[in-house]
């Protein structure tokens, strides 16, 4: 026992023991603490695999052990004699150690809303909180870094919360100058979720990007196109730019122009226009006509008109809304419907145009040549006059 008097660096040799003790103990209860915490979330996982308490006791088990090592080295300091400004430094070390850890923890605890958003949004079935999932753990986040580093301030200086925030004010209006950028992306995060142009997994259209939202930030907003590239908007520019939300829309507009050619007689052009109206018509007695109900619905029916004179082709529109706005259906609709107008079409003899000159022959009986003087025209080959 008496070797344990002896000094060694200006300290006895049992205030090193006791101090190592401190820390040991601290480390054993954390170990302790963090096997019992992940017990108990194991058991109410088991019971309730949703259990936000199970959650709770996960996230306390990973910091725990963290925080009770670093609480034990303020005992530990303690017994330890230091000489001059090293015992101010030591003190503070040490209450920064807690600080730090505790900051640890509670970044972990962020994990505890943001399950219970998630949770709440499969039960409701909306599409909104997987938004407001990333934006609610960043804002806990960045207030509980700031609020650590606060206190840090306050251990090093030695002054109180209001005068650190009051010499900070004139730091942070320099700093607000610097980061006008930053903080208009922060104010169209609020502008963007506030008024919700889009949601999280919806396809729109912005600034001639066509792709899907990806992830909504403080800062920016990331959308997958549909060539697979990432593109990354800034939230302050974002929400002044027009949005097209493609994945709002109640139906899918197709606006097609059949056109046929010049020599098509008026009964043909009739036929024609009562073809493509017989093709798009839903009748609940006919299967052929099934796919067609997808546009055959409400107030919204198919429209063909003969409708313009083209420069080489006689125009007729058909316009019909295609519901729900399934993409991949509404392509395949698109096929069967063309395929069905050009047989018939074919059926009945009327001819496709497409840019082009049409040369008329002589004795083309579907194309006689009638024009004036004709008849007078000799009828050699040769072109010249008999005799």
């Amino acid at each position: 026992m008496e070797n344990l008097s002896e000094e060694f660096l200006g300290n006895q040799i049992w205030r090193y023991l006791a101090a190592l003790a401190c820390i040991f103990v601290g480390y054993l209860c954390g170990k302790i603490a963090q096997f019992l915490l992940s017990k108990l979330s194991k058991k109410r996982m088991d019971r309730k695999p949703d259990s936000m308490r199970a959650v709770f006791y996960q996230v306390v088990s990973e910091g725990a052990s963290t925080v009770i090592l670093a609480i034990s080295v303020r005992p530990a300091v303690e017994f330890i004699v230091f000489q001059g400004n090293i015992e101010n430094i030591a003190d503070m070390a040490a209450s920064i150690l807690i600080i730090m850890a505790f900051a640890l923890l509670s970044l972990k605890l962020v994990e505890v809303p943001m399950f219970a958003v998630r949770r709440h949004a499969q039960r409701s079935d909306t599409r909104i909180d997987p938004m407001l999932v990333p934006l609610i753990g960043r804002t806990l986040r960045v207030v509980i870094l700031i609020y650590a580093i606060l206190q840090t301030f306050q251990i090093i200086s030695g002054k109180d919360m209001t005068t650190i925030l009051a010499g900070l004010g004139i730091a942070s209006l320099a700093f607000g100058l610097a980061a006008q950028e930053s903080i208009g992306n922060l104010f169209g995060a609020i502008f963007l979720f506030t008024n919700k142009p889009f949601e999280i997994g919806e396809r729109c259209n912005i600034d001639g990007h066509d792709g899907v939202i990806k992830e909504m930030g403080l800062t920016c907003t990331r959308m997958e196109r549909l060539d697979g590239h990432l593109v990354t908007i800034p939230n302050g520019q974002l929400y002044k730019k027009t949005i097209h939300n493609i994945g709002r829309r109640p139906f899918i507009r197709r606006i097609m122009h059949v056109t046929i050619t010049y020599d098509t007689k008026p009964e043909k052009i009739d036929e024609a226009v009562n073809i493509l109206r017989d093709l798009m018509a839903y009748r609940e007695d006919d299967p052929e006509t099934a796919l067609n109900k997808s546009i055959n619905q409400g107030d919204l029916l198919p429209r063909v008109y003969f409708n313009e004179f083209n420069a080489d082709s006689l125009n007729i529109i058909c316009i019909y809304w295609f519901q729900p706005p399934a993409y991949w259906d509404y392509l395949e609709h698109s096929q069967w419907l063309n395929i069905r107008i050009i047989r018939a079409f074919n059926e009945a003899g009327i001819d496709f145009a497409f840019p082009s000159q049409t040369v008329y022959l002589a004795g083309d009986e579907r194309r006689p040549i009638n024009l004036p003087g004709l008849e007078n025209l000799p009828s050699d080959p040769s072109g010249l006059p008999k005799g």
